[in-house]
C-alpha cells in the first residue's frame, strides 16, 4: 500500500457532503451492495411493529370513547351532588395540582371524600409532604371544598376553606377499648403516627443476651441544649461503636436560658423536643428507670447468674480500649469535677476520628412540627419570612453598635416593603417580647407572629393533651426553647426569607471586625475553586490539553506486519469523549503536493481527475476556524490523504507482497476528521474478495429472535389494553344507586344483626321507601330472597297518611342524620343508638344514645334521651320537626332498679342507676388466695386531713411503689376532707372516696383491696405460730427504701409512719434515689362518674353550645396587698365594661366563680343569657339520682354537696365551653401568684430569654 491509500470512508470527505444521490461502488465481484439492500425479516418486523402500534392507538380511541360514553350515560347536570363521585375527588387534585399555594408541599396520598355540612360541599383529607423539610415526614390536611356543575360532567370548584377545615374528613376518636398494659408508656396521642411508647426487655433471657453502655448522670446535667446534645450524640456514637444498647435518661434538665423563670428545670421529658420514635428507629435504646429496674431483679450477686459489669472511672479509656470487652454492662462513671465529667470528652483525641456522630437519629418532635404545619397551614402556604433578631444584642452597643437603630419600627417600615412584595402574609419569628413592636408592618402586610397562635399549645389543644399524658397528667409549660425550634421552622417554610444580618443592618452576626474574616475565607475559597476548576479543565492523564492537541500520542492499536490487506471498517466507531485522543496524526507536518493516486503495478488511475482535486483546505468543505488554525501553524495545502479524492487505490491483491505504512497514514477514527461528519450515505467500499459485507448480512437466529420479541411485546401489549377497556365499561351493580332490592341485598350480608321489625332481617335507611313486613312471615334462609321480599313490602306498604311507628327504620335514620348535621353536637361524638321508642303524643319519638365528649380527656361514655317530633317528608322518608332538650325523652330513659334486688354483701353499694358504674369494692375470696398475694398497707400518717392535693401526691406515691414492688395496695376509702374545702372552714371526716374519684377506673388500672376486709381477713386467716403464720415485715421509715424491699418475700410490708410531721408523710417514701424508679400512675385517677354526670347535664342543657367565664373573687379579692387590682377588675360594672368586647352577644355564658352572691352578675344578663352552678341544684337536691347514689354508698346518710365537689364541677363545666374567659388572661391586671410575680416571666423573656436565643437558633439552623 503506498502513502496515498486511504479509506473511502473518511469522515474528512463525509463531513460536508450534500450529495445524497451519489452512486455507490460495486465491488470487483459485481454483486449488489449490501448497504442499498434491506433484509427481509428486518422488513417484516418493521410492518408487524407498525401494525401493532395502530391497533394499540385504535384500542385507546376506543376506551376512551367507552369510557366517555359510560360518564355521559349516567351524568346527569341536576342530581345532587354525590362526595363518592369520582369526579369530585379529580376536581380537587386538579385543583391542588394548579393551585400556586401548594408549590412548597407534595401530595402523597387521597382518603375518600366524605359529605360536608351542606349540600354541594365535601370534605377531603389527604397526606402531604413539605419540600422544605429533610425529613420524610407525613403531615395530614382535610379542607372543605363546595363544587357546581362545570362543561360536560366536569366539575368545578366553587370555594375551598382553610386549612384543616374540613372536619367531617378528620381522624375518627380512638377506640375506648384500647387497654395499655404497661403503665409507664404513655397512651397512644391523638396522632396515631406518633408512637413513642418506651421500649422494654420482654424476658431475663433477652436482657443477659444484650450488651448496654450505661452513661452516669455527668455534668453535662442542667447545661445548654448545644451541649446536651452534643454530649448525647457523643454517647450514642460510642454505643454504636462498640455495637452496644445505649441506656438513656429520658428525663431532661431544661438550662435556665430556655426557661421562663431562668433557673434550671429538672423532670423536662425527651419527647417534648425531639423525636423520640425516629431515635428508637435510627439506634438501639433502652429506657433508664426500665434497665435499673431489670438489672436489679434479674442480676444475683454471687454465682454463675451474676451479670458482668465493667466499671469506667474516666473518660480516658477509649472507645478503642472496650472494644473487645465482653461483659453485659459498661458503666462509664462520671465523678470528677467539671470540665472532666463531661459526656462529650469520651469522643475527644484519638476517639474522634472512629465515633461518628448519628446525627441523622436526631429528628425535631413531631408534635412540635404539627404546630409548625398548623401554623404554615393557617396562611395557605403562601407568605414571606423576616427574622429580626433583637434582646440583648441589640442592648450591646459595643458589639452591636446599629443592630438596635436598624431593627427599629421606622428602619423596618422604611426597609422591609422594599424587599418583599405588599399585602402578603408576612411572618416574623423574633426574640421581641413586645407584641405591639411590629404594628406599623401591618399597614404594609398581614403580619403574623406567634403569639398569634396560642391556641394551639393551650389547656385545650391537641398538644396539650398528648404531653400532659406524657408527663403523667401534670401540665407542660411552652417553654422558650420549644418557641425557638417553631419560630425557626415556620421561618424557613416562607417563600422569601429577611434575615437581620443578611439584609437588615450593618453589623456583623458575630459582633464588631468580624466580618472581615467571612470575607477573606469567601475570597481565599473562590480563589482556589478558580485554580482549581483551571487546573482540572486544562489537565488530561496529567498532560495540558494544548499541548496534547497538537502532539502525535501513540496508536493504541497495532497492525500485524503479516496481514495479507488491511481491515476495512464500514462502520467506524464512535469518536473516544476523552480528551487525550482529540487528535491522533500530525497532520499539519506534511507538505506534499497533490498527486495521483498510483496502483501497485505504476499504473495510474483515474489520472484525469488530478485537475478537479482541491489544493486549499477550504475546497475541502472544512469550517473555518480549522482552516484558520491550519493557516496559523503554516499548513499551505492539504495531503493527498487529507483530500482523500474518489479514485483511490484498491487494496493489493493477495499475492502481492505485504505492504508498508507511510508516514502519512492515518486511522480513519481521528476525531478531526469526525469533527464535521454529517453525511452518512456516502458510498462505502466493497472488499476484494468480491463477496457481500458483513453490513448486510444479519444471522437468521437473531432475526427470529427479535421477531419473536417483538410478537410478545405486542400480545403483552394487547392484553393490557382487553383489561384497560374492559375495567373502564364494565360496572358493578352499585347498591347505592340502583333499586331498593339491590340496597336490601347488599345491606342483609352485612347487617344481620340489626333490631328492626323484620324478625328475621334487617334495613338501613338510605331515602327509599322503607317499612317493615307482617310480624308474622316465615323466615327465609336465602338472604337475597329475604331481601328482596322485605323490599317489596316496603314499598307495597308504604303510606305517608300512615300514623307513625317509632320502630320504623325511617325514625332513626331521621335521628342520626339530623345529629350529623346540628351545629351544636360538634363538641360530641355519638358512639351508639338505642331503638326509639313512642312518645306521649301521635308523632312524637324518645331515642337515646351514648356519646363521648371531645373535650375531655377520659372515654367516658355518656348517655342523652331526647323527644323528636317528625313529619312525613319526600316520598317515604320522614323530616325532624322539633328537638327536645337534653335527656327531654324520658320515656327513652333507663327503667329504675328492681325494689326486690337483695345485696348479700352489706358493705358492697348495690349497683346505681347508672348501670355504667361499678365501684364495688373488690374482696378475697379465699384464705388460700390471701396467703397467695402480696401486700403494701400504709398506716395512716400526717397526711390525713390535709389539702386534696397533697392527699393526691402521697396516694400515687404508695400506689406508685406497690406497682414497683408488685403487690396489692391496701387503701382506705374513709377521707378526711380539708378545711379549705368545707363550708364551715372545718376538717371533715368520714368521706368516701368513690364521692369524689372514680374508684372503678381506679381498681382496673392498679391492684387495690379495701382496708377493712384486708384486716378483717388477715385477723381471720392468720396463725400466731406454726407454719400457717402470715409473714409481716414492719418498716419503721420512710428512709427504707423501695429498691431495699424489691426482693422481701414477706406477705404483707407494712409501712408505719409514727412520726412528727413532715417525717410521717407518705410522699417522703418516693423522694431522693426512689423518685427515679417510681412512677406515679397519674392514669389511675380520674374524677366521679356522678360528679361527671352532672357536668354532662349541665352542658347538654346548654346544647354544648355556650362560653365560659372564669371570675376569682375571695380572700383573694379581698387581698389589697397581694391582688391591689383584683377587686375593682371583676367588678359588675368591670365585667359589663370588659367582657362583651371579649364574646358575642346573647349566646349562653357559664359564669365558674367562687363569688357566694348570686346576683352578682346580674348586670350581665341584659348581655348574655347567663347560667350559674346554683341555676342546677336539683341536679344534686334530694330528689336526684346523685343524691340516691351516694346515700347508698354513705349508708344511708345524706352527703353535702361540698365545696371540692362544687369546684370539680365548676371547673369541667368551664373548660367544655367553647370560648374561655379567664380572670388573670383577660380580665385583670394584677398577676396570678400575687404582686411582682408576672415581672419574673418578663424580664426572662425581655433579658435573660435572649441572652442564648441567638446561639440556639443558629445550632437549630445546622441541625
Amino acid at each position: 500500500m503506498s502513502s496515498s491509500d486511504h479509506d473511502e470512508d473518511s469522515p474528512l470527505f463525509r463531513a460536508n457532503s450534500g450529495d445524497d444521490d451519489h452512486p455507490r461502488r460495486r465491488s470487483s465481484s459485481g454483486g449488489p451492495s449490501p448497504v442499498g439492500e434491506v433484509p427481509v425479516a428486518q422488513s417484516l418486523i418493521k410492518a408487524a411493529s407498525n401494525v401493532c402500534f395502530s391497533l394499540f392507538v385504535l384500542a385507546v380511541l376506543v376506551a376512551a370513547a367507552a369510557a366517555s360514553a359510560a360518564v355521559n350515560a349516567t351524568c346527569d347536570p341536576d342530581a345532587p351532588l354525590n362526595c363518592s363521585d369520582p369526579r369530585v375527588l379529580a376536581a380537587v387534585k386538579a385543583f391542588n395540582a394548579k393551585a400556586f399555594f401548594r408549590k412548597s408541599i407534595v401530595f402523597l396520598s387521597y382518603e375518600a371524600p366524605v359529605p360536608g355540612p351542606k349540600p354541594g360541599e365535601c370534605d377531603v383529607a389527604w397526606r402531604f409532604r413539605n419540600r422544605r423539610e429533610k425529613s420524610w415526614r407525613r403531615y395530614r390536611d382535610y379542607r372543605r371544598f363546595a363544587l357546581t356543575p362545570g362543561d360536560g360532567c366536569a366539575l368545578d370548584i366553587a370555594r375551598v376553606g382553610k386549612f384543616r377545615s374540613g372536619t367531617n374528613a378528620a381522624r375518627p376518636p380512638r377506640q375506648k377499648g384500647s387497654k395499655n398494659r404497661n403503665p409507664r408508656i404513655a397512651p397512644p396521642p391523638v396522632d396515631a403516627e406518633i408512637n413513642d411508647t418506651i421500649p422494654i426487655v420482654g424476658s431475663e433471657a433477652e436482657f443477659r443476651r444484650g450488651k448496654y453502655l450505661y452513661y452516669m448522670r455527668g455534668g453535662d446535667h442542667c447545661k445548654s441544649m448545644n451541649q446536651f446534645i452534643w454530649s448525647f450524640l457523643c454517647g450514642l456514637g460510642e454505643a454504636k461503636f462498640l455495637n452496644r444498647t445505649f441506656v438513656m435518661d429520658l428525663n431532661m434538665c431544661l438550662s435556665g436560658a430556655h426557661t421562663d423563670n431562668g433557673k434550671d428545670e429538672d423532670g423536662k421529658d425527651f419527647r417534648y423536643y425531639f423525636d423520640f420514635e425516629h431515635l428508637k428507629e435510627s439506634v438501639s435504646v433502652v429506657e433508664e428507670g426500665d434497665f435499673l429496674k431489670d438489672w436489679k431483679r434479674w442480676d444475683k450477686k454471687k454465682g454463675p447468674g451474676r451479670i458482668s459489669v465493667r466499671k469506667v472511672p474516666s473518660y480516658k479509656v477509649t472507645p478503642m480500649q472496650l472494644k473487645r470487652d465482653k461483659s453485659n454492662i459498661i458503666w462509664r462513671l462520671f465523678d470528677g469535677q467539671e470540665p472532666e465529667n463531661y459526656w462529650y470528652r469520651v469522643c475527644e483525641g484519638r476517639a474522634a476520628k472512629v465515633i461518628q456522630r448519628p446525627w441523622y437519629a436526631i429528628w425535631k418532635s413531631k408534635r412540635l412540627m404539627n404546630i409548625v404545619t398548623e401554623i404554615a397551614g393557617r396562611m395557605d402556604w403562601d407568605y414571606d419570612g423576616l427574622h429580626v433578631i433583637r434582646g440583648w444584642k441589640a442592648q450591646n452597643k459595643q458589639m452591636y453598635p446599629n443592630l438596635d437603630a436598624d431593627t427599629s419600627p421606622e428602619a423596618l417600615v422604611d426597609k422591609v416593603p422594599k424587599l418583599l412584595k405588599p399585602m402578603r402574609n408576612l411572618y416574623i419569628a423574633t426574640n421581641e417580647p413586645f407584641y405591639n413592636y411590629f404594628d406599623k408592618l401591618r399597614s404594609h402586610f398581614h403580619v403574623h407572629l406567634l403569639d398569634d397562635y396560642k391556641e394551639l399549645w393551650s389547656n385545650t389543644s391537641e398538644w396539650y393533651n398528648e404531653t400532659t399524658t406524657l408527663s403523667g397528667g401534670r401540665p407542660v409549660p411552652f417553654d422558650a426553647y420549644m418557641r425557638v425550634i417553631v419560630d425557626t421552622e415556620v421561618f424557613y417554610r416562607a417563600k422569601t426569607q429577611v434575615e437581620t444580618f443578611n439584609n437588615l443592618t450593618r453589623d456583623c452576626k458575630d459582633g464588631i471586625n468580624t466580618c472581615n474574616f467571612g470575607v477573606h475565607i469567601l475570597f481565599l475559597g473562590w480563589r482556589i475553586g478558580i485554580q482549581r476548576n483551571f487546573i482540572q479543565a486544562m489537565e488530561v492523564d496529567g498532560e495540558a490539553r494544548p499541548f496534547l492537541l497538537f502532539s502525535k500520542p501513540k496508536s493504541s492499536r497495532k497492525k500485524s506486519k503479516q496481514e495479507a490487506e488491511p481491515q476495512v471498517h464500514p462502520h467506524p466507531e464512535p469518536p473516544n469523549p476523552s480528551p487525550a485522543t482529540a487528535v491522533e496524526p500530525d497532520l499539519c507536518d506534511s507538505d506534499e503536493a497533490p498527486t495521483a493516486a498510483v496502483t501497485e503495478n505504476g499504473d495510474p488511475e483515474h489520472a484525469g481527475d488530478a485537475a478537479a482535486v482541491p489544493s486549499t483546505f477550504a475546497e475541502l468543505g472544512l469550517s473555518q476556524w480549522l482552516v484558520d488554525v491550519c493557516d496559523s501553524l503554516g499548513m499551505r495545502s492539504p495531503t493527498a490523504v487529507q483530500r482523500q479524492d474518489e479514485n483511490p487505490t484498491a487494496s493489493s491483491s493477495p499475492h502481492s507482497p505485504t505492504p508498508t505504512m507511510s508516514s502519512s497514514d492515518h486511522d480513519e477514527d481521528s476525531p478531526l476528521f469526525r469533527a464535521n461528519s454529517g453525511d452518512d450515505d456516502h458510498p462505502r467500499r466493497r472488499s476484494s474478495s468480491g463477496g457481500p459485507s458483513p453490513v448486510g448480512e444479519v444471522p437468521v437466529a437473531q432475526s427470529l429472535i427479535k421477531a419473536a420479541s417483538n410478537v410478545c411485546f405486542s400480545l403483552f401489549v394487547l392484553a393490557v389494553l382487553v383489561v384497560t377497556v374492559v375495567a373502564v365499561t364494565y360496572q358493578p351493580p352499585d347498591p347505592w344507586l340502583q333499586s331498593s332490592a339491590a340496597i336490601t341485598t347488599s345491606l342483609s350480608r352485612v347487617l344481620p344483626n340489626s333490631t328492626f321489625l323484620l324478625p328475621d332481617d334487617s334495613l338501613l335507611p338510605t331515602g327509599e321507601d322503607f317499612n317493615s313486613s307482617s310480624p308474622s312471615a316465615p323466615p327465609r334462609d336465602d338472604p337475597e330472597q329475604a331481601a328482596a321480599a322485605a323490599s317489596a313490602a316496603v314499598n307495597a306498604t308504604c303510606d305517608p297518611d300512615a300514623p307513625l311507628n317509632c320502630s320504623d327504620p325511617r325514625v332513626l335514620a331521621a335521628v342520626k342524620a339530623f345529629n350529623a348535621k346540628a351545629f351544636f353536637r360538634k363538641s360530641i361524638v355519638f358512639l351508639s343508638y338505642e331503638a326509639p321508642v313512642p312518645g306521649p303524643k301521635p308523632g312524637e319519638c324518645d331515642v337515646a344514645w351514648r356519646f363521648r365528649n371531645r373535650r375531655e380527656k377520659s372515654w367516658r361514655r355518656y348517655r342523652d334521651y331526647r323527644r323528636f317530633a317528625l313529619t312525613p317528608g319526600d316520598g317515604c322518608a320522614l323530616d325532624i320537626a322539633r328537638v327536645g332538650k337534653f335527656r327531654s325523652g324520658t320515656n327513652a330513659a333507663r327503667p329504675p332498679r328492681q325494689k326486690g334486688s337483695k345485696n348479700r354483701n352489706p358493705r358492697i353499694a348495690p349497683p346505681p342507676v347508672d348501670a355504667e358504674i361499678n365501684d364495688t369494692i373488690p374482696i378475697v375470696g379465699s384464705e388460700a388466695e390471701f396467703r397467695r398475694g402480696k401486700y403494701l398497707y400504709y398506716m395512716r400518717g400526717g397526711d390525713h386531713c390535709k389539702s386534696m392535693n397533697q392527699f393526691i401526691w402521697s396516694f400515687l406515691c404508695g400506689l406508685g411503689e406497690a406497682k414497683f414492688l408488685n403487690r396489692t395496695f391496701v387503701m382506705d376509702l374513709n377521707m378526711c376532707l380539708s378545711g379549705a374545702h368545707t363550708d364551715n372552714g372545718k376538717d371533715e371526716d368520714g368521706k368516701d372516696f368513690r364521692y369524689y374519684f372514680d374508684f372503678e377506673h381506679l381498681k382496673e388500672s392498679v391492684s387495690v383491696v379495701e382496708e377493712g376486709d384486708f384486716l378483717k381477713d388477715w385477723k381471720r386467716w392468720d396463725k400466731k405460730k406454726g407454719p400457717g403464720r402470715i409473714s409481716v415485715r414492719k418498716v419503721p421509715s420512710y428512709k427504707v427504701t423501695p429498691m431495699q424491699l424489691k426482693r422481701d418475700k414477706s406477705n404483707i410490708i407494712w409501712r408505719l409512719f409514727d412520726g412528727q410531721e413532715p417525717e410521717n408523710y407518705w410522699y417522703r417514701v418516693c423522694e431522693g434515689r426512689a423518685a427515679k424508679v417510681i412512677q406515679r400512675p397519674w392514669y389511675a385517677i380520674w374524677k366521679s362518674k356522678r360528679l361527671m354526670n352532672i357536668v354532662t347535664e349541665i352542658a347538654g342543657r346548654m346544647d354544648w353550645d355556650y362560653d365560659g367565664l372564669h371570675v376569682i373573687r375571695g380572700w383573694k379579692a379581698q387581698n389589697k396587698q397581694m391582688y391591689p387590682n383584683l377587686d375593682a377588675d371583676t367588678s359588675p360594672e368591670a365585667l359589663v365594661d370588659k367582657v362583651p368586647k371579649l364574646l358575642k352577644p346573647m349566646r349562653n355564658l357559664y359564669i365558674a366563680t367562687n363569688e357566694p352572691f348570686y346576683n352578682y352578675f346580674d348586670k350581665l344578663r341584659s348581655h348574655f343569657h347567663v347560667h350559674l352552678l346554683d341555676d342546677y341544684k336539683e341536679l344534686w337536691s334530694n330528689t336526684s339520682e346523685w343524691y340516691n347514689e351516694t346515700t347508698t354508698l354513705s349508708g344511708g346518710r345524706p352527703v353535702p354537696f361540698d365545696a371540692y365537689m362544687r369546684v370539680i364541677v365548676d371547673t369541667e363545666v368551664f373548660y367544655r365551653a367553647k370560648t374561655q374567659v379567664e380572670t388573670f388572661n383577660n380580665l385583670t391586671r394584677d398577676c396570678k401568684d400575687g404582686i411582682n410575680t408576672c415581672n419574673l416571666y418578663k424580664v426572662n423573656i425581655g433579658l435573660k430569654g435572649p441572652v442564648l436565643f441567638l446561639p440556639k437558633f443558629v445550632w437549630m439552623l445546622d441541625l
